[in-house]
């Protein structure tokens, strides 16, 4: 394992920023709405739902993959997310996030690394308590996205997630209404709510490694 990955897993062993990094991300409609409950005087009930942060080096760059997903009658659909998907009974969450990113890339999982995990994200207008994982492989994959599941995919030059200049706002459709949310810009796509709050994370914690390191992450 060379220094990048060496000292990004140091990091994951720490205390993570949590909400101090996600709510930077946070859309503005949500604020009273992460924990375990909601505003209302029912308590929601969560399933847990584990994504992967996949790493990999293409010439002197290091890069993970963001999918649109498919259109669906779903409150995601046609989203920019991280690959990942809803534990199957008895399921270990790391597994989970490793099998639902096969099943949506069509890439074998024998390979990858696991190096750690960032902060878990309820998210409210759908029930699920996200678990964010973060691994790396030595190749480089050769995705091919399930059309049922995926609608596209492109890569992400972790360059752009520690950057500050990629951080933005854009008009997103929540429900029946249109607001302006927090996002980053990537590959001219704005990325916004769950999956923002835990690239926002993840900046924060590259942002902790030493910066000879963060900013030649092949070394």
């Amino acid at each position: 394992m060379d220094s990048f990955f060496r000292y990004l897993g140091m990091e994951l062993e720490k205390t993570l920023p949590g909400p101090e990094a996600q709510d930077t991300m946070i859309p503005p409609w949500r604020r009273d709405q992460l924990g375990d409950s909601d505003t209302t005087s029912e308590p929601i009930v969560y399933r847990d739902a584990a994504v992967l942060i996949l790493l990999y080096r293409q010439a002197s760059h290091m890069y993970f993959p963001l999918i649109e997903r498919s259109e669906y009658p779903g409150p995601h659909s046609r989203q920019i997310a991280l690959p990942g998907g809803s534990l199957e009974k008895g399921e270990n969450a790391a597994h989970a996030a490793f099998r639902e990113f096969e099943e949506e890339l069509g890439v074998s999982c024998a390979e990858f690394r696991l190096l750690g995990a960032l902060s878990p994200l309820f998210v409210p207008v759908s029930r699920f308590r996200i678990l964010p994982f973060i691994a790396y492989s030595p190749a480089i994959p050769a995705f091919k996205p399930a059309p049922a599941e995926v609608a596209a995919w492109f890569p992400v030059d972790i360059r752009h997630i520690a950057d500050g200049a990629c951080r933005s706002s854009a008009l997103v459709n929540h429900g029946e209404e249109t607001s302006q949310a927090p996002c980053f810009l990537l590959s001219g796509r704005p990325v916004w709510g769950a999956t923002a709050m835990v690239l926002a994370e993840f900046a924060s914690v590259l942002g902790r490694m030493p910066s000879c390191v963060a900013t030649d992450p092949v070394r």
